[in-house]
Order: structure tokens, then sequence, then C-alpha cells
């Protein structure tokens, strides 16, 4: 298993080096890559069960809603699987399997602090760095979120301590008061104004140089009613001689080329 390498990035919170982030475009395609997630758990069998998890899972989905007027909301949905803790004289592991207990109740022992932390109004810091797991969980606890956990027990018994350690761990995080607000950007931002100047003194730069080529007519914006009858003379000289070529300018002219042909066509057809 390689070791997980762990960063800080200002758009996503925590994130794992060299983690996949596909593009879906349906419920299948996601649910595909839940399943393939599901086959790649690691498993393994001792005293208590057959198909015992040696690992905690995470599945995350990334949400982008564009809306008409430039509004962008953004969010994110972890799908957390933990790891069971374990107590070795039940479960009788040995080897690897051993070895794997002690991480896993090692990280569960983290996030508890971590928990305890964010529900106690009178601590400023908050130890997410202890381990991995709560590192990348991060923002799936006490960050801009709502956070729905669900206890899993077994009601037997034998296993009453490990029942009562678990509704324990649920109080706990009953008891971390989140207040979520819409991750929302808008058009006309700080970023936004950033960008508008670079595209625009790229646009400056791009005409220039087409002027020192000889390429003045070239246009990287919406072309002026000048520009739009000059490629409709253009057009009509194209098809009118069929030794003439129109010249290829930018994408811009050709898209533009395109669309008043199109509109002479029909305005023929209605003629």
């Amino acid at each position: 298993v390689k070791t997980l390498a762990l960063f800080e990035s200002k758009e996503g919170g925590p994130q794992v080096r060299g983690l996949k982030m596909p593009l879906i475009q349906n419920t299948e395609e996601g649910l595909h890559l839940l399943f393939e997630s599901q086959m790649n758990r690691a498993i393994a069998e001792h005293q208590l069960n057959d198909a015992s998890s040696r690992s905690h899972c995470i599945f995350t989905l990334h949400f982008v809603a564009r809306h008409r007027g430039g509004k962008v909301v953004e969010s994110k949905f972890n799908i957390v699987d933990l790891a069971g803790s374990e107590r070795m004289v039940k479960t009788e592991a040995a080897g690897q399997v051993q070895r794997e207990s002690n991480y896993i109740n090692k990280s569960l022992s983290f996030l508890e602090q971590v928990v305890i932390a964010l529900a106690s109004k009178s601590r400023d810091h908050v130890p997410y760095r202890q381990s991995k797991l709560t590192h990348v969980l991060k923002d799936s606890l006490g960050g801009n979120c709502n956070t729905l956990m669900v206890a899993c027990v077994w009601p037997h018994r034998s296993h009453l301590d490990q029942t009562v350690s678990t509704l324990k761990f649920a109080t706990r995080m009953q008891m971390v008061k989140n207040k979520p607000t819409v991750n929302e950007s808008r058009p006309g931002g700080q970023g936004s104004a950033k960008l508008m100047r670079q595209v625009r003194a790229l646009k400056e730069e791009l005409a220039f140089h087409d002027i020192i080529s000889g390429r003045s007519s070239v246009f990287y914006s919406a072309p002026t009613p000048s520009d739009v009858q000059a490629v409709r003379d253009e057009i009509v000289a194209f098809v009118e001689d069929e030794g003439k070529v129109i010249e290829v300018r930018s994408m811009a002219h050709v898209r533009v080329v395109m669309e008043e042909m199109r509109k002479m066509i029909i305005e023929g057809s209605k003629g």
C-alpha cells in the first residue's frame, strides 16, 4: 500500500496527492466508480468476521452547479466507511491483521480526540493533523459542512462494552455544531476581474501582432456590424467566383463565417 501524501488546496481543502477525480456525466457512471472503489477495499478474516474491513474507506463526490447569470455553486460529498475498533482478545488477530487492527484503533482514537475538541467550546486548537484520517476529513467534521453519522453496533451481551463505547462516540459527535453556508461565487469578484484584465491584455497583444503581420482584419471579440458585413461580402464573392477562397484568419472568424452563411441560406430560402 502506498503512503498517502496530503496537501492543503485553496479550492478543495485537504486533498490526497495523485488521487483520481474523473468527470462523470450521469448516475450510472458514478455508481460504477462507487462499486469499483468497493472492490478495491482491503478485507481479511478473523475470529469475529469473515470479511473484516482492514482500512477506512472514503468516496468523495464533487458537485459544480452553474446557473444563468454566472452564479456557480460548489459542494463536496464525502461518504466515509470507518473500520470498526477491535479488541485483540476477541478477534484473536495475529501478524498482519493484528498490525492493521493497531492502526485502525489508533486512527479512531485520534478521530475521537478531534470530535471532543470540536464539541468543546473552550478548545482553540483542533488536532486535525494527528492522523491522515482526521486531516482528510477536516472539512467534513468541523468545516463548512453538514455531518451525518450512522453508528453500527452488535446487540449482544458479549459485545456490550464495544456497543457502549460506540454510542458514547456518537453522542460526542452529536455535540459538534456547524453552521454551513453555500459555497457560491459570482462573476465580478476580484478573481473574475483579474481574469478579465488578463484576457483583455492578451486580446490587445494578439491584435498588435496581427497588425505587424499584416492581418488587421482578424477579430477576437464579438464582431462589429462592419466585420459582419465584410464576412458577408467574402461569402458572396466565394459563391460567385469558383476560384475565390475565404482566408481563415482565426477560429472566431470561422464561427462568424459559418453563422452568417447559415443566415444567408435561410434568408434565401424564405425569399
